[in-house]
């Protein structure tokens, strides 16, 4: 291949090499969000720029398997993982996209990036923090939030209806609440009856009985029974979050996915009593039982002075005058002790005819 690759009109669409073709894409995110790379070499130049886009490119590979074009530059590096740290020479463009995507196991390994922050996707998408009022539904909101980050194309926002898919819920187990919904619950009625469109069964913020819907609102919602949703961890095992979940949470979240989360909350304080200045959530008077709040994880940063080693950034449903601007940070050590469940939502591609 020729390093003379127009990037704009031609690219890669697999990777060449003993193992195959591998399909890649890229990450979308600036190159600010993977780990700083050491250069050793002076004759590379431009070099730590490319790695750094490289590098995000090799880190989303393992999340998706959408093929599209990889532009060539001219100069190029291999990046050999050594101690989280990245040494660089310069080598072919293809030989290097080969070496940096494909692990020697045949695999495309994971670089963990220091910090990740989905907010700004939510704005380009036009999706503001949403308010349940008084009513107990933060984990509704927590699904329909992620469901709608990922139907909504930038600038045009999707708006699903949290009363749909409560009064699904109830209408698939057969119950009559008014609030409270577990993630089992909704997960159920998802698969059932989907979830309409905001206006067409607009969301009512005070604990009240749920009506059922019009028969637009139900044929509206059948069309996207394809939301999914999969267990991370589930509520009814112990509070919590170990390694294992938090590298989970975290490689959904380097590969652009928000993810649902409920976690103990400290009910009864007021919202400026939450959280700190810095909008760190506080272990004070938590309630370390099930009855926890729904939220949504849209980002994290490791730091090793932060208890835990780093914290994820939330996503309330409280407003926009909550915390900041409607987001605050939860240290990795309180979802450690406080982590109650996690799931991933997704959008299942519909069949072909």
């Amino acid at each position: 291949m020729s390093d003379s690759t127009n990037a704009s009109t031609q690219g890669l669409t697999g990777l060449p090499g003993r193992w195959g073709f591998v399909p890649v894409r890229t990450a979308g995110h600036a190159a600010s969000r993977v780990p700083a790379v050491r250069e050793e070499d002076d004759d590379v130049g431009r070099g730590a720029k490319n790695a750094c886009l490289f590098v995000e490119w090799k880190m989303c590979l393992r999340a998706s398997r959408a093929t599209v074009a990889i532009p060539v530059r001219s100069t190029a590096v291999v990046c050999e993982k050594q101690s989280r740290e990245f040494r660089m020479r310069g080598v072919s463009s293809t030989l290097y996209l080969i070496l940096a995507m494909i692990g020697p196991n045949g695999r495309c390994e994971h670089v963990r990036p220091e910090s990740v922050d989905l907010r700004t996707d939510f704005r380009e998408r036009k999706l503001p923090p949403r308010h349940q009022g008084k009513r107990g539904a933060c984990q509704v909101f927590a699904f329909l939030g992620v469901a709608e980050y990922h139907l909504s194309p930038p600038g045009r926002p999707v708006d699903l209806s949290e009363q749909f898919l409560m009064w699904s819920a109830n209408e698939a187990k057969g119950l009559d609440r008014t609030e409270g919904f577990n993630p089992d619950l909704l997960i159920v009625g998802l698969q059932k009856h989907g979830v309409c469109v905001e206006k067409l069964m607009p969301y009512v913020a005070t604990n009240t009985k749920i009506i059922s819907p019009h028969p637009a609102a139900r044929t509206d919602a059948a069309s996207r029974r394809h939301i999914c949703v999969e267990t991370i961890k589930h509520w009814t095992r112990p509070i919590g979050f170990d390694k294992t979940v938090l590298a989970a949470l975290r490689d959904c979240l380097d590969s652009g996915q928000p993810v649902t989360v409920t976690l103990c909350w400290p009910f009864g304080l007021p919202d400026n009593q939450i959280h700190d200045k810095q909008f760190f959530l506080l272990d004070r008077k938590v309630q370390a039982d099930k009855n926890g709040h729904g939220v949504i994880l849209v980002g994290y940063t490791r730091d090793a002075s932060v208890p835990g080693g780093g914290y994820f950034l939330i996503r309330n449903a409280w407003g926009t005058t909550f915390a900041d601007a409607g987001y605050a940070k939860v240290t990795f050590a309180f979802a450690i002790k406080y982590g109650i469940d996690a799931y991933r939502v997704t959008i299942r591609q519909p069949a072909r005819p």
